[in-house]
């Protein structure tokens, strides 16, 4: 008799998303570790935030009702709308080039990821 070691999809990907959840977690604290390197506060946050998108997809996977998938899924919003934004000052940071952009327009560019995700909840 043959035995083969079956998980449905389901599983494997909640397996993969906590093992990207425990890894960006770990990225972002080891960067606090290395604050002096260029880019690294950025990296950090948005380590973070991809981590936190992981851990809320994880949950949306196993929420029992529709209401908490959708909960879920707009949580996650939040951190998907501002990851780009902060790779975006992580590659200026890292080329030097942060400073050249006034922190008014840095605001600036932050304001539309985090306006996003309350402006789609109607209920």
């Amino acid at each position: 008799m043959t035995y083969h070691l079956f998980i449905p999809a389901n599983e494997w990907i909640a397996y993969l998303l906590g093992a990207i959840v425990v890894l960006c977690v770990g990225l972002a604290i080891l960067s606090l570790q290395r604050r002096n390197r260029p880019g690294v506060r950025f990296f950090g946050r948005m380590m973070f935030l991809a981590g936190f998108w992981a851990f809320t997809e994880l949950m949306g996977m196993y929420a029992p009702t529709l209401e908490a998938k959708t909960r879920w899924s707009q949580i996650s919003y939040f951190s998907i709308a501002l990851i780009p934004v902060l790779w975006f000052f992580f590659c200026l940071a890292y080329t030097g080039r942060l400073g050249n952009i006034p922190r008014k327009y840095r605001a600036f560019f932050s304001g539309g990821p985090v306006a996003h995700p309350g402006a789609g909840v109607d209920e």
